[in-house]
This record gives C-alpha cells, structure tokens and sequence, in this order.
C-alpha cells in the first residue's frame, strides 16, 4: 500500500502542468514526469537503484522525444554510480544520436553526470556530454557558466588545453554581451592551463574600456597568483595613458597598491606536490593527493598556500624535471612527495641541488641513512609496520606461529626479511616464507600446499591492495581458519571493495595523529 501512495502523489502534482508552449501533457506524458520527477529525487538522496526504476519506468510510458532524452540522462548518472560505465556510455549514446533534443530540467544531474565521467576516466565523453548541454536550449548565461566550468576540469585533466579554449570559445559565441563577470571567470579559469588566453581575450573585445579590462584582470590575476613583477608592470603601463579616465586611473591606483602590499607582506606561500597521478601507482597518488588538497584546505577554500600539483607517473625522469619547473617556474617555498623509493631519491638528489626542502612520503628509509639538508621524510617505515604486527600476533591469545606469503619484489622481499628478524625477537616463529610471482593468479593451490605442509595461526601478505585482496578471498575459498595481516598499503577502498567480506577481521597497520579530535575517539574506543 505505501508503494501505491508514493507513486499515486506524484501523478497528482502533475495534473496541472503545461509544456513550454501552454499544451497540456496527456496522461502518459503525465506519469513520465512524475516518474522523472521520482527519479531526480532518488538519485539526489543516494537511493540508486529506486532512482533507475523511476527513470526506466518513465521510459516505458514515453520512448523517444525530450522527456525520454530526459530520463535516459538521468538513467545514465544512475548507472555510472552504480558502476555500470558501459550502460551509462550506450545510454548517453542514444541521447546523443536522437533527432529530439531533451528537456534539461535538472541541470546538477548532468553536471555531476560530467564529473563522474571524468572520474571515470571517460574524460572524452564528459567533454563530449558538455558540448552537447551547450547546444541545448533553454539554458540560461549562469548555467552555461557552470557547464562551462565542469567541461573545462574534464578537459584540463585530459590536458586538452586547446579544447578547455574551445569550450569558452563556444560559451563566447552564444553570449553577445559578455559582462565584466565573463572576462574574470575566464581568466581565472583559463590562465593557469591555456597559455593563449590573452590573445583570445584581445581578439574579442576591441573597445578601449574593455581592453582595460582585460588588463587589470590580469593585474588581479597576478596579485593573485604571481609573478607581482607582472601585475606591477600592467598597472604602470595603463598609469601612463594621458588621457585615462578618472575611475579607470582610480581602479589602476588600488591594483597597484595591492600589489606593492602584496610584496611588502609576502604573497600566499607556494607548495609543490608530486605525486603519481598516472600508471601503475595512480591509485595510491590520487587519494593521496586529494588528502593533502584537504589537508591544506585547498579544497574548502580555506588555505593558506597555494598548492601546484606535478604529476610524475612513477617516473624519475619526469620527477627531477617536475622538480625544477616547481623550484624555477612557479618558486615554491618547498615540495611535498613523490611516493615511491626511486622517484624519492631521484627528487632529493635535485632539491638538495636546489637548495629547496622536500618533505618525502616514501617508504623506504634511505633518506635517513644518508641525511641532507634539504632532505625530510614523513613516513609509516616498514620496520614500524612490522614490529606494530608483530607485537598484535604476540598479544592475540599467544598466537606465535607465522606464514609469510610475499611476493617476488623488493617490496614483498624486503618486508618479508623484517618479519623474519623482528618476530622471532619478540618469542614469535616464522614457520616459513614463500614467495610467488607478480603474475600469479591462482592462489588457492598454493594456500592448499601451504596448510597441508604447516602449522601456522596467522599469515604475512606483504603486498599491495589488488594481489592482496585476491589473496584474501583465496584464503576464504579454502576455509583456512587464520588471521590474515597486511601492510599499510591495504589502507584503501579499492581493497576493502575488493575483499569484501573476505577482509573482514584482517590486521594492517597505519599512522594516524591521535591528538587530533576525530583520531582522539578512535584512540578511546580502542
């Protein structure tokens, strides 16, 4: 009965609407817009799977024109939440190839539509879905602007400079009468990824008192972002047109002095962050990253520096030549990063040559055998990890008896030799160490051989989050009764997803600060 009710509301909501040329709905237009309407509700409160019987039922009343378009947009968010990228791709599809543009009636469905594409990493298609809203009518200059705004991100993160230009070329072309507002949020949009932004700007507004525009918006820019030297150099050359008018001269004398405060106090201070934002590691360097974006309160609008992020895929070369644009190009105080040993390495070795602090969140613990200067590490050491492990195994009901099971890389191996000399210090026994390839995929037979060979009550996977949850659900497969103990590298929601159930009950260790407030109730409760 309560379904009957949920449903029949909304028909009646509906009974007096009209389209945009004062025509009444029939009956069936009718129950699919109460069903789309259903389904932009269950989709803003989470509720994915009520949110797609919403928008499939609206489809089964109205098939094609923009009401369907409508609900095969809002399908297709629902969908790519729920994982299902391929649906949600075939469905954007069908919008795309249909004669009948849709009603956007909800443009923040789209919009998030947009960002889950692009965290997707179906970055074309989130450009591709922004060009399409723009070319849909009815949508008005500020929602364009934030159309504008999501299609730029996807682009930059692409690095498709040319078509994050592209993008407001086509925004400049529907506006005939762009307002002062248009010209800052491009700049301030634009100039940080599109080295052709001025040009562009002076191409399309000819008058003087918009190309004194244009130029005291860099001058903010600047204040803003640095050099000061630029800002100051603007401001002085619109200083000296003779017949500059008195509010342009006034707005000239308050940039000016801005920036001249600006130096005398000190700009924003400047952090780089390297990080792995691509390959193989990216799933360690992005949350990372966006950890520190938190951290710094870059992300709230609250911070105090301005963070410029390199990506370093993994890769020393790429690391030392991120390394000097940081320290030559955008003159940070200092660097944060990069991740693993050999980029580490690689990074100290220049910004000791530099002269710059870099603050290195490797693991390994080779910086602090070799100090330098400039040098700094913040880091959970293996060691740490190994010796909190062992001291658990020992305190959990004297359960001493231990199973390495590592991987053949210097990472597997190295942890693998530590629990060898650090457990039995502590009156534990490693019963045996075994070491399989990167590319095994059948752990089962070798958790069976295992437990037919020894007697152990908890096994070491030193490994990362992928191989170790095929592991875990291995162990789980074979109903082998044993704690299961990892490294902090597990610390991620692509293992906890991938686990599953398997998981649960696993030990591995990580840092946290308990002094902070959130940390303090988790120190209690434990």
């Amino acid at each position: 009965m309560k379904k009957i009710i949920l449903l029949f509301l909304p028909l009646c909501l509906c009974g007096c609407l009209t389209f945009s040329d004062g025509s009444h709905p029939a009956p069936h237009e009718q129950t699919a817009l109460a069903a789309l309407k259903l389904g932009d509700e269950q989709l803003a409160a989470g509720n994915l799977n009520e949110a797609a019987d919403a928008y499939n039922a609206a489809l089964r009343q109205i098939s094609a024109g923009p009401l369907a378009g409508q609900a095969r947009l809002g399908l297709a968010a629902a969908e790519m939440k729920r994982g299902n990228s391929v649906n949600a791709l075939s469905l954007l599809n069908q919008v795309y190839n249909s004669a009948d543009k849709p009603l956007i009636s909800n443009l923040s469905v789209n919009l998030e539509l947009m960002d889950l594409l692009t965290k997707n990493g179906n970055l074309a298609e989130a450009v591709k879905h922004g060009y399409f809203l723009m070319d849909t009518p009815g949508l008005n200059a500020d929602q364009r602007l934030l159309v504008l705004e999501h299609q730029i991100s996807a682009c930059t993160v692409e690095q498709d400079f040319d078509g994050a230009a592209l993008a407001l070329d086509n925004l400049f072309r529907k506006e005939s009468n762009p307002s002062t507002l248009w010209l800052e949020k491009f700049i301030m949009i634009a100039a940080p990824v599109y080295p052709d932004a001025d040009p562009f700007l002076q191409k399309r507004w000819t008058t003087r008192s918009g190309q004194y525009m244009i130029q005291l918006i860099w001058a903010q820019y600047y204040i803003n972002h640095g050099p000061l030297s630029q800002s100051r150099e603007i401001c002085a050359g619109l200083a000296l047109i003779p017949d500059l008018d008195a509010n342009w001269r006034e707005l000239v004398d308050i940039l000016l002095n801005k920036s001249l405060n600006a130096q005398q106090g000190g700009i924003q201070g400047r952090i780089g962050l390297i990080m792995p934002l691509s390959g193989r590691m990216a799933e360690y360097g992005k949350p990372l990253t966006m950890a520190i974006e938190m951290g710094l309160g870059v992300i709230s609008g609250e911070s105090q520096v301005e963070l410029f992020i390199e990506d370093d895929g993994n890769d020393p070369e790429n690391t030392v030549a991120a390394v000097e644009r940081l320290v030559n190009e955008k003159q940070v105080l200092a660097i944060i990063g990069p991740l693993s040993v050999k980029t580490s390495l690689a990074a100290a070795e220049k910004a000791q040559a530099l002269q710059v602090p870099l603050i290195s969140l490797s693991q390994g613990s080779f910086l602090s055998e070799s100090p330098q200067e400039f040098i700094f590490q913040n880091y959970f050491s293996p060691e740490d990890q190994v010796r909190t492990l062992a001291q658990a195994l020992i305190n959990n009901k004297n359960k001493y008896k231990l199973v390495i099971l590592a991987p053949a890389s210097n990472l597997g191996q190295g942890f693998a030799k530590l629990m060898e000399t650090v457990l039995p210090a502590q009156g534990g026994t490693v019963v045996f160490t075994k070491y399989y390839s990167l590319d095994t995929t059948d752990f089962v037979s070798l958790l069976r051989e295992l437990n037919a060979e020894y007697d152990f009550d908890a096994i070491f996977i030193p490994d990362n989050a992928e191989r170790a949850s095929s592991v875990v659900n291995a162990i789980n497969k074979t109903q082998i009764n044993t704690i299961i103990m990892g490294i902090n590298l597990w610390h991620t929601g692509k293992f906890l997803l991938s686990a599953g159930v398997a998981g649960q009950g696993a030990l591995f260790p990580n840092a946290y600060d308990a002094q902070t407030e959130q940390n303090r109730i988790t120190t209690t409760f434990i």
